[in-house]
Formats: C-alpha cells, structure tokens, sequence
C-alpha cells in the first residue's frame, strides 16, 4: 500500500507538541532582560516577535524533514532561552550581539530610504472660488472671489473653463485634463447624499407609510375596544396629529424641504459659474485680439480695461468680505422656514367649522364625553389626506435621474 503523504496541520499530536513549544518559546524569550539599549519601543518584546515571525513563516511546511528540522531548532532555542536568563552566561551574551546587529543594520537601511515626499497642503490664505453673500433669510446668491484671473496672474493664453453639470444638476467647472481628483471626488459625494434623501422619500412612500397605516388602525381597533369595555385611554390626545401617519408625512415633508434647498443652492451657484465662463470666454477673445492685431492696440486696451476694472472691483470687495463669519450652531427644526412648512401642512388638517383636535378633552362631564365620542368616530371615518408631493416629477427636476436601488 503507498504511504500517504503527512499532514502536520491535520495530525493532532503535532498540533499539540508545537502548541507547546511556541508557548514555552513565547514565555522563555519574555523573561529575558535586556539592555537599556535594546529596550523595546512598543508591548512586543524583540525576542518574542522573532519568534512568532519564525512560526508564522514555518507553519505552511508538510515536508516530514523539514518540519523534524524546525521543531529541532525550536527545543534547541527552548534551551538556549532558559540559559540566557542569566546575564552572566555566554548565551545571553549571543543574544544581546544579534539584536544590536539587526538594529544597526535597520538604522543603516533607514538612512538610506529616499525622503518622504511631501503632500500638499490646503493653504488657508487660498481663498474659495465662490462665496455666498445673501442672508439666511434670504435665496441663495455666490459670487466669485478669483476668477476671473487678471492677464498678470499667467503666461501664455487664457484656458478659458468650461461650464458643464452632472445628469443630478449639479454644476461645476472643468478647468483642465484630466479632471483633478479632489474634484470628481466632491462631486461623487454631494450626488451621493442627493440620491440618499430621494430613496428616503421613495421608502417612505413605498415601506414606512403603509406601515404606519397598519398601527394606525390598529390603534383604532384598541380604542374601539376600550370604549366598548367603558375603559379610558391614557395618552396624547386624539386625531390626526396623533397617528403615526403624520410623523411619516412630516418627515417626508423634512427630505421635501432638503432637495428644495439643496437645488435652490445649485441653480445659484450654477448662475454664479455661468457668469464666470461667460466673463472668461470675453476677455480671452480681447486678448485674443490684441495678439492678433486687428484691433488697435490703445483700443483693445481700454476694451479689457473697462471689462476687468468691475470685475477686479468686485473681487477686491469680495477678498474684504471673504473672511465668514462665525455660524451659530442652532436646532434646524426650529428654523423659520420649517417650522412655517409645517405649519401649513398642519393648516389642511384642521376643520375649517369645528374645534382643534390638538386642544385638549375633559374627563368628567357627559358633554366632554360626548365631544370626545364624536371626536373618535370622526377620527374612524377620517383617513390621513396625502400630500401634494409627487415622487415622479422630484426625479424629473433633477434631470431625468435614473434610480437603480440595489438589491440587498
């Protein structure tokens, strides 16, 4: 019969013995003291990570000499270890020459490694190239601070940008080739966090609001039942402002008031990019020019002149404005303009002949009982209006995107 090859990993009595040996290894190099010197810089001892460096390298090996080879060397350090406890004894001697070879020789190849290089850093004197001037009150209003560019800042001809947007709508400039990756990389993650709101709103629309239409009738159910048994419910009060319902509306209307925000801010930021293109492609067809000579030099001068001087006025008033000021950490739900969002949804919620449902009913007195039997039957028959909110013409205002959700 052939001899079938022997597999240490698969033979539990080399499992054990080398078990054994690595950890009589691992606290026999541990309690060698070593000089001041020699000291680790880290929790690892030198020795202890030899050792697992050694066992790490050597635990692939199947071949029977090779593995009889390494478990020798392995009892034969066991001993060595035990020995050069003593400071006094030759092998502690041997120890301490091999670890301050192997250090002068890593100092020798980290001399000799090339310089690091050095990344660049963003300089905080770098102004942006757009800053927002309008109020928080107010729509969304950028103007440039550095381009465009005076013909002193360059040589050569002008490179005028290029204005373009993403399928989203969210627009940029592409100055040069290829596209720099800090760029392509801010992009990914505003259209990443634009899509991440609207498959909000389509999961409350598809999964969160049915879902809150089940509590809500069940909710139901269980009032039916206390009333039934002359029980009293205890909790907020009754209507539509108490469902589970109305905490989906308002947070779809909140992702609502995010992507109206969030395009506001991009049609005017892509105004403010327009204008720079634009005012780039004019005087690079003046300098163009005058390079060429069809134009009288003293005439095509005064050309880029009265085109640069209120450009170069408005940059050097903007560079005086350009330092922002502090903006003050407040709640954004208690922020005017969402606050008079819910408002008005809540307005189409109440009775236009009646009283609010949000007031509060009396506990005692038949005519309080009475009300509150009255309010609860038109809470039965009352169904949660919908919103006006329209999930296909949201994706058609941002340009036709093409949502693919994934399939978890």
């Amino acid at each position: 019969m052939r001899r079938s090859m022997f597999i240490a990993a698969e033979n539990s009595r080399h499992r054990v013995a080398m078990i054994a040996l690595y950890r009589a290894l691992i606290k026999s190099g541990n309690k060698i003291a070593l000089p001041q010197n020699l000291q680790p810089s880290g929790p690892v001892h030198p020795i202890v990570h030899l050792i697992r460096k050694r066992v790490r390298k050597n635990k692939t090996y199947t071949s029977l000499r090779l593995i009889y080879a390494a478990m020798a060397a392995g009892y034969k350090f066991l001993t060595m270890f035990t020995k050069a406890q003593n400071p006094k004894s030759s092998e502690y001697a041997m120890i301490v020459n091999h670890l301050r070879k192997r250090a002068d020789e890593a100092a020798l190849s980290r001399s000799k490694l090339p310089p690091r290089k050095q990344h660049k850093r963003w300089e905080k004197n770098n102004p942006p190239l757009l800053i927002k001037i309008s109020d928080p009150t107010e729509p969304p209003e950028y103007i440039s601070t550095v381009r465009p560019r005076p013909k002193s800042d360059f040589n050569g001809e002008r490179k005028v940008p290029v204005f373009t947007a993403t399928t989203e709508g969210l627009p940029f400039l592409r100055t040069r080739k290829p596209q720099p990756r800090i760029l392509s990389k801010i992009i990914g993650k505003k259209q990443r966090v634009l899509r991440k709101r609207i498959y909000s709103i389509v999961d409350i629309n598809e999964e969160h609001m049915p879902a809150a239409e089940q509590e809500d009738n069940w909710d139901r159910l269980v009032r039916k039942e206390l009333r039934a048994a002359g029980l009293e419910e205890e909790g907020p009060p009754e209507g539509p402002f108490g469902t589970y319902q109305r905490s989906q509306v308002l947070s779809r209307l909140w992702y609502m008031a995010q992507l109206d925000t969030t395009w506001n801010d991009w049609i005017a930021r892509g105004r403010a990019l327009g204008q720079i293109a634009e005012q780039e492609r004019t005087l690079a067809e003046e300098e163009k020019r005058i390079a060429d000579g069809t134009q009288e030099v003293a005439a095509a001068a005064q050309v880029v002149e009265e085109t640069t001087d209120p450009v170069t006025a408005k940059m050097l008033e903007n560079k005086r404005d350009a330092t922002p000021s502090p903006i003050p950490v407040a709640d954004p739900f208690l922020a005017p303009r969402w606050q008079a969002i819910v408002e008005r949804n809540e307005n189409k919620l109440l009775p236009r002949n009646g009283p609010d449902p949000r007031a509060k009913t009396g506990r005692g007195g038949d005519t309080a009982r009475h009300g509150k039997d009255n309010a609860q039957t038109k809470d039965r028959n009352q169904t949660l209006p919908s919103d006006d909110f329209d999930i296909d013409s949201a994706l058609d205002a941002f340009g036709t995107l093409a949502l693919k959700r994934k399939v978890s």
